[in-house]
């Protein structure tokens, strides 16, 4: 009888104290690992959470959390290229499993962004930012991102000049 009680005992341990976490705990544990700007323990927090709930109300978010961890280059671990290719790789997501959450557009935008001005891959930019005006004409970017493709390429000087040569057009 003594053994049966010491191996419920164990099991309700076992089980009973091993409570997994909601999303909502693992974006507090981001959110206090960015506070502490301590970016390894966030990607981790983001990580776990995607592992758990891939599908959850919070990964669109996660994903594009991600994206902006290595778009700002806050892993230092990585060179710069190395930071932007992962960017890109967690915005794909947000709009390849997401394309009508909230983040999307500016996932989209910020690939075609980084392709253009960091990467300088300008065919792959101008797909990315024509996708995105096809994706989201009624987006605030879209201005911007036909902006983009008419100046790739392009130094702010010659930005300017052309700018100022349609104005004197005028």
């Amino acid at each position: 009888m003594k053994r049966l009680v010491i191996i419920i005992g164990v099991f309700a341990l076992l089980f009973g104290g091993c409570k997994k976490k909601d999303e909502n705990a693992y974006m507090e544990e981001a959110n206090v690992c960015i506070q502490k700007l301590d970016v390894p323990g966030a990607v981790m927090a983001y990580e776990k959470l995607l592992e758990e709930f891939p599908t959850g109300q919070k990964a669109s978010m996660v994903l594009y959390n991600l994206g902006r961890i290595y778009q700002d280059k806050s892993d230092k671990s990585l060179d710069a290229e190395q930071s932007s290719k992962k960017a890109i790789s967690y915005y794909k997501q947000v709009v390849a499993k997401f394309p009508q959450a909230q983040q999307a557009p500016a996932a989209l935008f910020n690939i075609a962004f980084i392709q253009a001005n960091e990467l300088r891959s300008f065919d792959e930019a101008k797909a990315s930012y024509t996708q995105f005006i096809r994706d989201y004409p009624n987006d605030l970017l879209v201005p911007s991102a036909k902006a983009e493709i008419d100046n790739m390429g392009k130094s702010p000087e010659e930005i300017i000049q052309a700018a100022e040569a349609q104005a004197h057009a005028r």
